[in-house]
């Protein structure tokens, strides 16, 4: 069951890769490249499934279900062990991680854009009034 942040943000996705942009799209994106576009839309949509609250029942995040069906050991009809399963974790963690970084940086340089564009500042003085990385993860 995806929440409602997750359906829109699949959605939009599912809308790009069928070059069906509403007129409600941020002038941004309509401006930018359609391959940039579905990126950064699938950026958005795993960063929704990654935020997503467990609640009751942890059955109905996405993330989690697609974990535990990593989990199974289809040749000895059980679990793997934790030696195999680690790196998986691990992989994903890190993958995870990496595309919250990534989407800060890709914020930032939309905010230093923007700063040049609408305060007329110079790059130097637009990437020192914009938030760091650090300040937006």
């Amino acid at each position: 069951m995806l929440t409602e942040a997750q359906a829109e943000a699949l959605l939009f996705l599912k809308r790009l890769c069928r070059n069906q942009v509403s007129e409600d799209t941020p002038t941004i994106i309509q401006q930018e490249g359609i391959a940039k576009q579905i990126e950064h839309a699938c950026i958005a949509f795993w960063l929704a499934m990654l935020d997503h609250d467990i609640r009751d029942s942890e059955h109905i995040n996405g993330i989690i279900s697609a974990l535990i069906v990593l989990a199974i050991d289809e040749r000895n009809k059980g679990w793997k062990p934790a030696t195999l399963y680690t790196p998986i974790l691990s992989a994903i963690i890190t993958i995870s991680r990496s595309m919250v970084v990534y989407k800060a940086y890709d914020d930032r340089n939309a905010i230093v854009k923007r700063l040049m564009r609408a305060e007329l500042m110079s790059e130097g003085q637009a990437r020192q009034a914009a938030p760091s990385i650090f300040d937006q993860v």
